[in-house]
């Protein structure tokens, strides 16, 4: 999605640089304005002020709650979890490189017998807590893969750490009330940039989100989807704020889930169920989602039901569902428009 010449990195570093002194200058000016001899005009002044409003307001607390440690569901029962090795360390094509690539990059030299462990430990007993009575369920999880790879690992502990999604501590970094809320760049006719296919390339990237999710909306409106929306009372739970889901009319079967759907009028094929990856939403995906209708105009449009997820969109909002949440939702969802069969669509 990104180029990888020197003029589009300088291009994007230019970017990020600029986005994130935003905040910064914005406290500057909030800190020096009761001496500034002459004061901006008003309308000019509230962009500094809303930004340091957001960060101290708004992104302080979030980030508290945010980044406190991942709650944990219970282990599987042990004969499933044996089950589940099973299947997994039967189905690596090159345990060497496996290792390799989840103990960060490590030498294989530094990938020890304990390391291992460590790392089982948290993939199928969901902690990093060292527990003696865990010792020989892991200890023959290790022999297993030995076993089954022909391969040896060393005792004891290497210089090698794994890679532990919901234990590894992720930093929340901030992003100015402008990312959000809008786009010079994408608001401006005169665009500054004439190198060829920059403009192209990084448009989805200088599209903020209030107003590519505005964007978005209306696109899939103008293909004949209708939106389901959540609750209005849900409405200021997300950032930035959806205005046009207040006009939506129809509303959606669940709690927490708002998708789009285009009625299913094909008697020859499936409906597809889609469900879009982590990044900025359905937008990517709108001009393949329109597409995805019977061309001949013979035998009707094939019918679509997009699921939005808003926790992994670039929105501030509810912590994103577990997994047999999201499946019971969706199930909820396929059965009120009665879809029995469909094809499933993902991408992440």
């Amino acid at each position: 999605m990104i180029g990888t010449s020197t003029l589009e990195y300088v291009f994007i570093r230019i970017c990020i640089t600029g986005l994130r002194a935003i905040t910064p200058l914005s406290i500057l000016y909030c800190v020096a304005l009761p001496f500034l001899p002459r004061r901006l005009p008003l309308i000019v002044s509230a962009w500094p002020i809303a930004e340091t409003a957001f960060y101290f307001l708004v992104y302080f607390p979030w980030r508290w709650i945010l980044q406190r440690p991942a709650v944990h569901p219970f282990p599987l029962p042990l004969a499933e979890r044996k089950e589940l090795f099973d299947r997994c360390v039967k189905h690596i094509p090159d345990p060497k490189r496996y290792l390799v690539k989840w103990f960060k990059d490590a030498p294989l030299s530094e990938i020890k017998r304990e390391n291992v462990k460590e790392f089982y430990r948290w993939a199928f007993l969901n902690t990093g807590v060292y527990d003696p009575i865990d010792e020989e369920e892991l200890e023959e999880y290790v022999e297993k893969f030995e076993e089954t790879h022909g391969w040896k690992l060393e005792p004891g502990f290497g210089n090698a750490n794994c890679l532990r999604l919901t234990l590894d501590q992720v930093d929340m970094v901030h992003r100015s009330l402008a990312w959000y809320m809008v786009n010079p760049f994408l608001c401006s006719t005169s665009y500054p940039l004439q190198i060829p296919n920059l403009r192209r390339k990084y448009s989805y990237i200088l599209q903020i989100v209030f107003v590519v999710d505005n964007i978005t909306h209306l696109s899939l409106l103008y293909h004949g989807f209708q939106y389901y929306r959540t609750s209005l009372l849900r409405f200021p739970t997300v950032f930035p704020l959806r205005p046009l889901t207040l006009l939506a009319t129809k509303k959606s079967p669940v709690k927490m889930l708002s998708y789009w759907h285009r009625p299913h009028t094909s008697t020859s094929k499936l409906p597809i169920v889609f469900i879009h990856g982590i990044g900025i939403g359905l937008w990517p995906y709108v001009n393949f989602l329109a597409a995805l209708k019977t061309q001949d105009g013979q035998d009707g449009d094939v019918g679509i039901i997009a699921i939005e997820i808003l926790p992994v969109s670039f929105r501030i909002t509810h912590a994103a569902l577990g997994k047999e949440e999201m499946c019971r939702q969706i199930q909820i969802i396929l059965h009120h428009h009665g879809y029995e069969k469909f094809v499933l669509v993902t991408h992440s």
